[in-house]
């Protein structure tokens, strides 16, 4: 149980506060959402490494999980895309100021 990092997460107004609400123990400078015609990608940006690093997990299996959650057990009241809903995914990268 050492390595597992076990967040209880509730039902939140916003969008932002959720995914802030994933991300606790790191600084997010900003979030970006990447809208196309197949899915809708949310940016995460960090302006530090270990901040990506914590964010993304050992072998990338904290977003994994996290992107699981958006696309099996979290929907949109009023999605980006008003004709067709797709499925959230969030990307970590990083940004300078």
């Amino acid at each position: 149980m050492k390595r597992r990092k076990i967040l209880i997460i509730h039902e939140e107004p916003t969008l932002i506060r959720l995914i802030f609400s994933f991300f606790e123990d790191t600084y997010i400078h900003n979030v970006v959402l990447i809208e196309s015609p197949t899915r809708d990608i949310i940016d995460v940006l960090f302006l530090f490494n270990v901040d990506r690093a914590v964010a993304v997990g050992i072998d990338g299996s904290y977003i994994k999980a996290v992107n699981h959650i958006f696309r099996n057990y979290i929907t949109l009241n009023y999605p980006f895309n008003k004709i067709e809903s797709h499925p959230l995914e969030l990307r970590c990268s990083l940004t300078t100021v």
